[in-house]
């Protein structure tokens, strides 16, 4: 049987009652009205008649049918987790609680299990905190008679959260989350955040996308989305206390102050709470952290812009790629800038293909991962995690695979610099694998060095020459590009 996240409450009440139990109080414990307990009860016992009424006493569990028909009754999303998604769903129950503790009793009859199998859970995490979240060393867990309690500082808590409810929520693309939130039979990973929260999130980022005339993509939307629904969370936990180290970013007068104030107000009149803009610089580094917005850089006091530069020169180096002439450098700077100062605000992004590009990219992910450690090492400086690394490994293998798939090529024309451009933009049109390096008269080509070429066009019978030519005509036709159609296609073999 399928319940809706509502009538499985009203059973876990029923259920941990000795007997009867009014219905107001089932209403006033799931804020709803006795009307709505009444019609749940009603569609429940359609299928399998398990709850009794008592005129003046309420509702109970009739065990007797319930015993007979469990199996059944059973069959809810819970059960189809599997043991390692339940102990990661309740290691982030764990967090959010933070630093209160939650008892085996309220996971026991969350998940339909025994007291016994919530405490192997807890052994389980805390054995294996290290697989299940990047930020193990900083999480400090108890285990006690009453339950399992999680301390650490607020920015680890909320970057560990984060980590987790990006792996269990982001599976899909944008769209299919937001149909999701909507759907009122939500699977386990959403309820364990209000889904009213999300709704309010999502409805927040469009307001402010249309307000200030931008569109923030995925890693970042989803990233900013987790890190909104731990905010609201912590704060209607009354836990809003952050670590005394940010930075006062509130005075700033750009762009991201401007989106970070609107989130602020929306935020602040959803939970009528004016402490959420103590928010404001964690909101701020968040904002500005993510792509440049309508071409708008953050301009860090500590220039995050020259350990980036080094990184690049480092990582470039060991790969014997020049990145000076390339025109992947300026986006590739401007991606490790970023990645620097959301590991300075330990604020992560999650990325779906990191397992993929590990596996494809294997030897090039340990080198960008091993020369950023060592650098960032020596000027103590927090190390991005492995989803960010495969970030930056994606736009080195793209520059890798640039510069192997094309070939450089010199055009050497014996007419006028007007025909020679007119041959370049052609060549260029034609959409070939070639890399036009120059374009030279014919009376130039014994001074020109061409020991780094793979090919010369040109327009005229060249003597010689020890570099592959392919001689076309003035306007380039169609069987010129056939012809170096199948030259491309020789050097791939």
């Amino acid at each position: 049987m399928n319940y809706t996240l509502r009538q499985e409450k009203i059973l876990n009440i029923l259920l941990s009652k000795d007997d009867y139990y009014p219905g107001k109080k089932i209403a006033n414990e799931l804020n709803v009205s006795v009307k709505t307990i009444y019609r749940d009860i009603k569609t429940i016992n359609q299928t399998k008649p398990i709850i009794n009424y008592k005129k003046a006493c309420g509702y109970a569990i009739d065990y007797n049918e319930y015993i007979s028909n469990k199996d059944e009754i059973l069959k809810t999303d819970y059960l189809n987790y599997s043991i390692l998604n339940r102990r990661k769903i309740i290691l982030i129950i764990a967090l959010l609680k933070s630093p209160n503790s939650i008892s085996y009793k309220f996971l026991s009859e969350e998940f339909y299990t025994t007291y016994n199998s919530i405490k192997n859970d807890f052994q389980y995490i805390k054995k294996n905190i290290s697989e299940l979240s990047n930020f193990s060393a900083e999480l400090e867990i108890e285990i006690n008679n009453c339950g399992i309690n999680i301390k650490a500082k607020e920015q680890i808590i909320r970057a560990s959260l984060c980590e987790l409810l990006a792996d269990n929520l982001f599976h899909d693309r944008i769209d299919t989350f937001i149909s999701k939130v909507l759907d009122e039979k939500q699977d386990l990973s959403f309820r364990i955040v209000n889904k009213n929260n999300i709704k309010e999130i999502i409805k927040t980022i469009s307001y402010v996308e249309k307000e200030y005339n931008f569109s923030l993509d995925n890693p970042y939307y989803s990233n900013l989305i987790c890190y909104l629904i731990v905010m609201l969370e912590r704060h209607q936990n009354s836990i809003t206390h952050l670590d005394d180290n940010t930075k006062n970013h509130s005075k700033n007068d750009n762009i991201y102050s401007r989106i970070t104030n609107s989130i602020i107000n929306k935020m602040q009149n959803y939970l009528k709470d004016t402490s959420f803009s103590k928010e404001y610089d964690y909101i701020y580094n968040l904002i500005s952290n993510s792509r440049p917005i309508n071409n708008n850089n953050i301009n860090y006091k500590e220039n995050l812009s020259v350990h980036s530069q080094k990184i690049i020169e480092l990582i470039s180096k060991k790969l014997d790629i020049e990145l000076d002439n390339d025109n992947s450098k300026e986006m590739i700077c401007q991606h490790t800038e970023l990645m620097l100062g959301r590991a300075k605000n330990n604020i992560n992004i999650h990325n779906p293909i990191l397992n993929k590009v590990i596996e494809s990219y294997e030897s090039l992910f340990l080198l960008v991962k091993i020369t950023i450690i060592e650098y960032l090492n020596k000027i103590d400086f927090n190390i991005p995690n492995d989803d960010e690394l495969a970030y930056l490994t994606v736009y080195f293998q793209g520059v890798i695979e640039n510069r192997k798939n094309k070939i450089n090529a010199l055009i050497v024309c014996s007419t006028g610099l007007g025909i020679s451009q007119l041959l370049k933009t052609r060549i260029l049109n034609a959409g070939l694998r070639i890399n036009i390096v120059d374009v030279i008269s014919s009376r130039s080509l014994k001074e020109y060095n061409t020991l780094d070429l793979d090919l010369i066009i040109s327009t005229i019978e060249l003597e010689n020459q020890i570099v592959p030519t392919i001689v076309v005509s003035d306007i380039l036709n169609n069987k010129d590009i056939k012809n170096i159609e199948k030259f491309l296609e020789n050097t791939e073999k």
